[in-house]
C-alpha cells in the first residue's frame, strides 16, 4: 500500500473516532486517546516504522520507539523561542530514560546543560560527557556523593532542601578549592506540594536562609526555585499559573530590597514553545523541558494544530493470548503512567485514574495497523506483566501493538529505540537502550560505553 493512501486511512481514522474521543467526558480522561490522536495526525511516519521493526523482530516487545529528529525539532523551537524571552533552558532527560543520543542532540541546538534530578541520573549520563546544569531538582545530593558530583559534574547550580545539605556542599567546595551556586525552595503554604516530593524552607524564613548560606565560604546562592509552578488549566484549556511561581516572586523582590542578588528564577515544569511566554512574564530565567520535548504536554493533545512541536515516542509491544473478554499484550512500559497534571483555580487536579480510558493500534502489518484503533484498559496496578485491550474479531496473537501515551521511561523496565530520518521517509535505527541507558543487542546484551559515545558522536 503506497504511503499516500495510508496518509488517507489516517485521515479517515482522525474523522471516524472523533465521535468516539468526544463521548468521554472532558476531565482528563481521554488524555491517551488524544495524545495517540496527536502522534497519527503529526507523526505517522513513527506508528509505521515502529510497527515495522517489531514485525522484522529489530526490535523486542516493550519498546518505546523515540524520533531523534522530532526532539531535536522541537529543542530548536523551544531553544528560538527562549532566546527571544532571555530564558535559558536546562533539559529534563529522566522522562526518555536519559537517553544519551536524544540528550546530546538536544544540548547541541544550545540548551545550559541537562537537569539530573537524582544521583543515579547524573553518573549515568557523565558516564557519556553529558554536560550537567542543574543537580537536585527534586532530591538532595546524598552526603557521600557531594565530592563526586562538585569534582566530576560541576554542574552551574545544585538544589538544597536545608542549610545542613548547603554547609555538607560548602565543607567540600572549600576542600576542592572551587565556589559552588545554589538553589533554594521556598514553600508558603498555599503552593502546590506533590506527596513524596515535599522538602524546602519556609517563605519567610527563605531571606533569613539565603543571608546564612552565603556566610558558607566555597558557596553562594544564586536563585530559588519550585515546582510545580505552571500547569494546564482543563476547564479553560489554557496554562495556569500555580502559586509557586508568586512564592517565587515575592522572595526574589525582597532580596532585591535588601540588595541580595538572585540571578536565577528556575521555574519547572510544562515548558513547551507557547509556555515560555508565560514564564517569561513571570520573571522566569530559567526553564526546564522533559516530556514537552518529546511533544506528550497537555496542550499539545488538546490542540495539537497550534504547537510547532512534533509528538517523538509511541510503544510498541505485542498480543500475548486471550482470556475472557481481553486480548492481553506483554507489558513493562505501563508502571508508570503519567497522569496530567492539571489545575483548577490555581490548585493542582488529578483525575480519578479508574475513569481513564486508553486506546491502541493493533494489526499484523503497518497499514492494517493504522485502521486498526482498539480500546485498551487504562493500566492502574503495579505489576504490569501484561496490559489489557478490549478483545474483538481483528485481533490476533502475534499482532504488533502501539500505544501512545505520557511515560516516565526511566521508572519502567523497557527497551528504548532510537530512530531517525522519518521525515524524509528514509528511517533508520540507531540504537536500542535499556532503561537505564545502557546500550544494548536485539537481546539484551551490554554493547559498552565506547559503542555508545561513538553513536552520540555519529547521530547527536
Amino acid at each position: 500500500m503506497s504511503r499516500r493512501m495510508i496518509r488517507k486511512i489516517h485521515q479517515y481514522w482522525l474523522n471516524q473516532h472523533s465521535r468516539l474521543i468526544m463521548t468521554v467526558s472532558d476531565d482528563g480522561g481521554d488524555q491517551n486517546v488524544r495524545y495517540l490522536d496527536t502522534v497519527v495526525q503529526k507523526n505517522p511516519n513513527l506508528i509505521e516504522f515502529a510497527a515495522e521493526l517489531h514485525q522484522q523482530n529489530l526490535v523486542p516487545v516493550n519498546t518505546f520507539v523515540m524520533d531523534l529528529d522530532a526532539h531535536v525539532h522541537n529543542a530548536k523551537s523551544m531553544i528560538t523561542e527562549a532566546h527571544r524571552f532571555g530564558i535559558k533552558l536546562y533539559y529534563m532527560s529522566k522522562q526518555i530514560a536519559r537517553n544519551p543520543i536524544i540528550t546530546q542532540a538536544i544540548l547541541n541546538t544550545g540548551f545550559e546543560g541537562v537537569v539530573t534530578v537524582e544521583p543515579q541520573e547524573l553518573t549515568s549520563l557523565l558516564r557519556y560527557g553529558i554536560r550537567i546544569g542543574h543537580v537536585g531538582h527534586l532530591v538532595n545530593i546524598p552526603q557521600h556523593e557531594i565530592d563526586y558530583v562538585l569534582k566530576v559534574a560541576r554542574p552551574e547550580v545544585i538544589t538544597v532542601f536545608n542549610v545542613e545539605k548547603a554547609k555538607m556542599i560548602s565543607n567540600s567546595a572549600q576542600r576542592l578549592g572551587i565556589t559552588q551556586k545554589l538553589l533554594i525552595r521556598p514553600i508558603n503554604s498555599q503552593d502546590t506540594v506533590y506527596p513524596y516530593m515535599e522538602g524546602g524552607f519556609e517563605e519567610n524564613d527563605a531571606i533569613a536562609t539565603i543571608e546564612k548560606i552565603n556566610t558558607f565560604p566555597n558557596v553562594k546562592v544564586e536563585g530559588v526555585t519550585s515546582f510545580p509552578c505552571l500547569l494546564y488549566d482543563l476547564k479553560f484549556k489554557r496554562p495556569s499559573y500555580m502559586p509557586n511561581i508568586d512564592t517565587l516572586n515575592r522572595v526574589a523582590e525582597k532580596a532585591r530590597n535588601l540588595g541580595i542578588t538572585l540571578p536565577q528564577i528556575n521555574t519547572p515544569p510544562f515548558c513547551i514553545t507557547k509556555t515560555i511566554e508565560y514564564y517569561a512574564k513571570k520573571g522566569s530565567t530559567h526553564c526546564e523541558p522533559g516530556l514537552g520535548m518529546t511533544g506528550m504536554a497537555p496542550w499539545h493533545c488538546y490542540a495539537p494544530e497550534i504547537h510547532p512541536e512534533i509528538p517523538g515516542a509511541v510503544y510498541v509491544t505485542e498480543v500475548s493470548h486471550m482470556y475472557n473478554e481481553y486480548a492481553y499484550a506483554y507489558a513493562g512500559g505501563f508502571g508508570y503512567i503519567e497522569i496530567f497534571e492539571l489545575a483548577y483555580d490555581g490548585k493542582s487536579y488529578v483525575p480519578d485514574i479508574s475513569k481513564l480510558r486508553m486506546k491502541a493500534l493493533v494489526g499484523s502489518t503497518p497499514d492494517k495497523l493504522m485502521n486498526n484503533p482498539v480500546d485498551a484498559e487504562h493500566y492502574h496496578g503495579i505489576l504490569d506483566y501484561h496490559a489489557r485491550l478490549y478483545k474483538n474479531s481483528s485481533l490476533k496473537v502475534g499482532d504488533t501493538v502501539v500505544y501512545g501515551y505520557r511515560a516516565q521511561m526511566f521508572v519502567t523496565r523497557s527497551q528504548l529505540a532510537v530512530v531517525s530520518g522519518l521525515k524524509d521517509n528514509n528511517p533508520k535505527l540507531l540504537g536500542i537502550f535499556d532503561h537505564a541507558n545502557n546500550l544494548i543487542d536485539r537481546h539484551g546484551h551490554l554493547l559498552g560505553e565506547q559503542k555508545t559515545i561513538d553513536l552520540i558522536k555519529q547521530h547527536a
